[in-house]
């Protein structure tokens, strides 16, 4: 499973915009876009029943070279059962891909491939 995810880039800079201001304007427009990485996120961990949430990103886990790129997501899952007495919290993180296509002024992320479970023989 490998999920992706495209997201408006509303020319939140130009092909000429220097890697110093990049960063900056990166971080921006992750952080505008927390609600759709955090869509994103939860789909790799929907099957398990568990919740994503603290979702971070720091301007020194981004790196952009050329229209892409790649940048590392911190946050937090959680798993709660009354039911069953289950109450379990874990940090995690994820490398997440990008691609910004400046005419289409769009940017598609891609996360991490991870591999399907098989269904377990009984």
């Amino acid at each position: 499973m490998q999920v992706e995810k495209s997201l408006k880039f509303n020319k939140t800079f130009s092909e000429d915009t220097t890697p110093e201001e990049t960063g900056k304007l990166m971080k921006q427009f992750f952080d505008n876009s927390l609600y759709d990485i955090h869509d994103m996120l939860f789909s790799y961990h929907y099957a398990k029943r568990e919740r994503v949430y603290d979702i971070s990103i720091e301007e020194s886990d981004i790196f952009y070279s050329e229209g892409k790129g790649y940048f590392a997501v911190k946050y937090m899952i959680g798993f709660f059962n009354a039911c069953a007495d289950l109450d379990f919290n874990d940090k995690e993180k994820m490398k997440i891909t990008y691609h910004i296509d400046f005419i289409k002024d769009e940017v598609v992320l891609r996360g991490e491939y991870i591999p399907d479970e098989e269904q377990h023989e009984i």
